[in-house]
């Protein structure tokens, strides 16, 4: 009796380019953006070997069929970029000889297996043991990651925890907004280096209650840093002493950022959680208790894997009567600042976050909410910033101060209804990440104007909290630690007001700038 031959490999070939592609960007992504393709691949590979083997009535030919056809259905994105850049283009060139070439390729394949006389039996053996060993080690290289980088954030959280363990909500506790508006800047900044006057927007919030933070600062100049310090209350010292200065990944940082200090004592208290898509994977926060999301599209990972694969070829004319990714950015935008004041119908007590892309590039608006020329004129949408965006600081400054106008303007409708419908007032809190980037060098930062790039917008309304020490809280850093002092019965000590900048290669290797910020550069 003969024994059966064993057939992995279509099924670990199926998964293999997907953890080669993690292991790629898992500096990052999580873990749990690859483990959903890992299942579709397995049940798509399965299915087509079952359904080759029920045809061709042998197991280890479908095997083969199957690995051929799912290595080269997951390569073709990787050749086509380094041998045919345009292949995914549609056009009449070389990208489409090459697509030519590349079906041919597996046609040759699949008719040396369906029709050779060999019974393929070292071959299946050989490509099972290459297989597992290929899978076997990368699944121990994203192992070996996951536990450090589990070690570093444990750590790390321990460190931030500090102690709040008595804390006590009030009896009716308020809702409590965090609008964090991407880029921007204070008004000193907009008057020195945009010779913008932002008194009319600054004197409506101050009208509404706000209290407006005199040379409001940035703690650190990226976007993750700096709303995982305020949402952890700390500066990133400790995370630093246990990952190293030079250390690049930014994963930590992301579990300090999804799990933080701030929802985790405000989930105590008895808050719900609210949060608003950003269209910027590292800020989206879905694992709170309402995630909204008007128009839910993949992550950039799930993208990525979509243009190693024949897909985006296959389906280039279908694609182009869909939303393009710009138009879908501008409906983020416009949804949170529009759907914000809903929440105050939402159970309470809760707290909504929602971080607002804008008036930070892309520039897609004008300052009536009109998608732009610029904008129109292409499907992609491209987030960088300072010298990873490369246009000239003059039509930098144009455009975004035409954003800014626009976010003027919609947040005013915005505050309005808020405190309108709200049943008590609550807590709010607008403030930017970091300012913008006309002058930021991402590399050197003796290029880089600190004082642009720090100086933020900071404002808060704390109703019914008593006088507010606005010249020790004009950082972001200190905000919810005076919240948890004034609502929350926490002692906690308010810390010095800080500028860090890192490069964007080595986010954590910080360069105090303080004293730069604070220096009026002419």
């Amino acid at each position: 009796m003969t024994k059966k031959p064993l057939v992995l490999h279509p099924f670990l070939f199926a998964i293999l380019p997907l953890l080669l592609l993690y292991i790629q960007n898992m500096d990052e992504i999580y873990i749990s953006e690859v483990r959903l393709p890992i299942i579709i691949a397995l049940i798509f590979s399965l299915a087509l070997w079952l359904l080759l083997a029920l045809i061709l009535r042998h197991t280890i030919r479908a095997g083969l069929l199957t690995s051929v056809f799912c290595l080269w259905f997951l390569s073709y994105g990787h050749l086509a970029s380094a041998l045919a850049p345009n292949a995914q283009t549609g056009a009449l060139n070389a990208g489409n000889i090459f697509a030519a070439v590349y079906v041919a390729v597996l046609v040759g394949a699949v008719i040396f297996i369906v029709r050779g006389r060999r019974d393929f039996q070292m071959t299946n053996a050989a490509l099972n043991y290459v297989a597992i060993g290929l899978v076997a080690w990368n699944v121990f290289v994203i192992a070996r990651d996951e536990v450090k980088q589990a070690s570093v954030y444990q750590k790390a959280q321990t460190a931030v925890r500090g102690d709040l363990a008595n804390l006590k909500a009030p009896n009716n506790p308020p809702n409590i907004y965090y609008i964090v508006l991407d880029g921007y800047a204070c008004a000193d900044v907009l008057d020195k280096f945009y010779g913008f006057d932002n008194r009319d927007f600054i004197g409506y919030l101050e009208q509404k209650g706000l209290q407006v933070a005199p040379n409001g600062r940035a703690n650190y100049c990226q976007t993750l840093l700096s709303l995982t310090s305020s949402l952890n209350m700390v500066y990133l010292d400790e995370l630093v002493s246990e990952v190293g200065a030079d250390f690049t990944s930014r994963k930590p940082l992301m579990q300090m950022f999804q799990h933080n200090q701030l929802f985790s004592l405000l989930k105590k208290q008895g808050y719900r959680t609210i949060a608003f898509s950003s269209d910027y994977d590292s800020t989206e926060l879905r694992n709170v208790d309402v995630y909204l999301d008007n128009s839910p599209r993949p992550s950039a990972f799930n993208q990525l894997i979509l243009s190693i694969t024949p897909i985006p070829l296959i389906l280039g004319d279908i694609s182009r009567g869909r939303k393009d990714a710009p138009q879908t950015h501008i409906e983020k935008i416009k949804y949170a600042l529009e759907h914000l004041p809903d929440t105050t119908q939402m159970e309470a007590p809760h707290f909504v976050f929602a971080h607002i892309v804008c008036p930070h590039p892309p520039f897609v608006l004008d300052r009536k909410g009109n998608r732009t020329a610029q904008a129109k004129s292409t499907e992609q949408l491209v987030m960088f910033d300072g010298s990873h965006l490369r246009i000239p600081r003059q039509e930098y400054s144009k455009a975004y101060l035409e954003q800014l106008r626009f976010v003027n303007m919609k947040l005013q409708t915005t505050l309005d209804e808020i405190m309108t419908k709200s049943k008590q007032p609550p807590i709010i809190i607008i403030q930017s990440d970091h300012g913008p980037g006309s002058m930021l060098d991402w590399e050197k930062p003796e290029k880089t104007n600190m004082q642009e790039r720090l100086g933020i917008l900071l404002a808060y309304y704390l109703p019914g909290a008593g006088e507010i020490p606005t010249d020790k809280v004009t950082s972001p850093v200190n905000v919810f630690r005076l919240v948890m002092n004034r609502y929350f019965g926490a002692n906690l000590k308010l810390l010095r007001n800080d500028s860090y900048y890192s490069t964007w290669s080595h986010p954590y290797r910080f360069i105090e700038v303080s004293e730069k910020v604070d220096k009026s550069v002419e």
